[in-house]
């Protein structure tokens, strides 16, 4: 769905930008702006939010080699010296620091602001804010799904993005019951192929707490929908490829005989001698 968004107006990027203030004035001014925005720049909110997300995961993707490469020098000089009390604190400040480049201030408050709107094509925005790392935005996405998802339909499947669907399958072996039967019972309608493993492998789990039987039972209706699902998309496709190959190219078609009317004037029957006499 992000593809097809229309492209973010500079004043919703100024927005984005003043949200990721240290003023708070500024913050607080930006929050305002998108109060009086309302629903119908949604979709341009939501870009901006994908287009920070995309930017910031480059430079993560940059801060994670650094680290790596950090940390291997500080193993492999503290293996040398012996100091293990090296390796155990180097480990830890880095991985703090991992966590803290994870997402940016900008990110949260703009998926924080998202949650005033009612709006189903906010789904994905919360399913990746399960993982931001913070206790309170984690609470209000749940909170966000579980009051949004039952409301998708089939045609709404676009509205999930790769990575938005694995924020969800992660979620759904999470602590949360309630948010568990929600995405099961929302993938019904949006859920593909890439849902069927992490639903079968709570279907298989050993059930011992009534609680968790429940969501077994709703796994297993679940994964016979995306099952039928996967199914009737692979029979279509057979179908399509089928009638593609049994299709005749248009230069091995029946063409009618053309008969050569004209004759060589050397062919021509003449009058012998004997007729001219």
């Amino acid at each position: 769905m992000l593809e097809q968004m229309r492209e973010p107006s500079d004043e919703v990027l100024q927005i984005m930008k003043q949200l990721g203030s240290k003023t708070e004035s500024e913050r607080v001014a930006a929050e305002e702006s998108i109060k009086k925005f309302g629903k119908e720049h949604i979709e341009e909110f939501l870009a901006a939010l994908a287009q920070e997300q995309r930017k910031h995961k480059r430079s993560s993707q940059i801060f994670s080699c650094i680290l790596l490469g950090l940390f291997s020098v500080t193993v492999i000089s503290g293996l040398i010296t012996h100091n293990w009390d090296s390796i155990m604190t180097t480990s830890g400040m880095l991985g703090l620091f991992g966590m803290s480049v994870g997402v940016t201030s900008a990110q949260k408050r703009i998926t924080k602001e998202l949650a005033q709107f009612q709006d189903i094509r906010t789904v994905g925005a919360f399913a990746e804010a399960l993982e931001f790392g913070d206790p309170e935005i984690k609470r209000m996405a749940e909170l966000k799904l579980i009051e949004l998802l039952p409301r998708l339909q089939a045609a709404d499947n676009s509205l999930l993005s790769g990575d938005q669907r694995q924020a969800l399958y992660r979620a759904i072996v999470g602590s949360n019951a309630d948010l568990t039967l929600t995405i099961l019972k929302a993938l019904e309608q949006v859920g593909d192929t890439t849902a069927v493993p992490h639903v079968k492998r709570i279907v298989g789990q050993h059930i011992s707490k009534s609680a968790n039987l429940k969501i077994r039972d709703a796994a297993q209706e679940c994964l016979q929908k995306l099952e039928e699902r996967a199914e009737l998309e692979l029979a279509s496709h057979q179908l399509l490829r089928a009638s593609s190959a049994s299709a005749v190219p248009a230069d091995t078609l029946l063409r009618p005989v053309i008969i050569n009317t004209q004759t060589s004037s050397d062919e021509l029957l003449r009058p012998s001698q004997a007729d001219t006499h």
